[in-house]
């Protein structure tokens, strides 16, 4: 990835460019295009929506206050460690917001890392999630907190591209195997077997995928390092 550093003379950078670079095609067109600015001193994530090319980010780069930045496309790849845990019987609570930004949350009931990493898959019930769905119908950015309850470890992992679908057979059977390892997470707490099931399980016909890129990736374990942002490796351009 190119890394960027301040100019260190006094002349002026070089004006913004709109127009398109080398494979630039979006870029012509004026579509934005997605960027993760990485901030290599403190590991601060964030999402630039642009319609810049590579070129016109570079020229960005180069203007004051830009110190030391990497410009990459906004996916990430999840370490071995991180999907393992995400796809264990941890509690899973989603959350989107309307246009008002209104907030919107629902429970999770089960993860798949999708190949390459660089996605999930979430399974929700239609039914306990409508404020949710609607949102995410409308263009609304998901985030995704896993935690595991009896060590407080947590997990948040979010994102602006997502998703639908009708759910399958795999995600029924992924949902029910999801339930009982939640299950006996909370046992371990003295919790009923019958809690989560009673709580949680709803009709299959209900049960829908969402799709969602993951853009970032966070620390949430309660502690110092509670909100900071997790430094991963960009997946491959999509």
């Amino acid at each position: 990835m190119p890394c960027f550093s301040r100019r260190s003379d006094n002349t002026t950078a070089p004006p913004i460019s709109n127009t398109r670079g080398q494979g630039g095609a979006d870029a012509a067109l004026g579509q934005p295009r997605k960027w993760l600015v990485r901030c290599r001193d403190n590991c601060l994530l964030q999402l630039v929506i642009s319609p810049l090319d590579g070129v016109g980010i570079a020229q960005l780069a180069a203007r004051p206050g830009f110190d030391s930045i990497v410009a990459m496309r906004a996916t990430i790849e999840l370490p071995e460690d991180i999907a393992a845990f995400i796809q264990s019987g941890v509690s899973m609570t989603l959350a989107s917001r309307d246009d008002r930004f209104v907030p919107s949350i629902a429970k999770g009931v089960g993860c798949r890392v999708r190949p390459g990493r660089g996605s999930v898959t979430l399974l929700v019930f239609a039914s306990a999630a409508e404020a949710l769905l609607r949102d995410i119908a409308h263009g609304g950015p998901l985030a995704v907190v896993f935690s595991r309850p009896t060590t407080n470890q947590t997990l948040k992992i979010k994102g602006r591209e997502v998703s639908s679908a009708p759910a399958g057979p795999a995600d029924v059977a992924l949902t029910r195997r999801y339930l009982a390892l939640f299950a006996e997470e909370l046992r371990r707490l003295g919790w009923s077997p019958d809690y989560v099931h009673d709580v949680f399980w709803h009709d299959p016909v209900d049960l829908v995928a969402l799709h969602l890129v993951a853009e970032g990736a966070f620390q949430q374990t309660p502690g110092p390092g509670a909100g900071a942002a997790l430094c991963l490796e960009p997946g491959a351009a999509r």
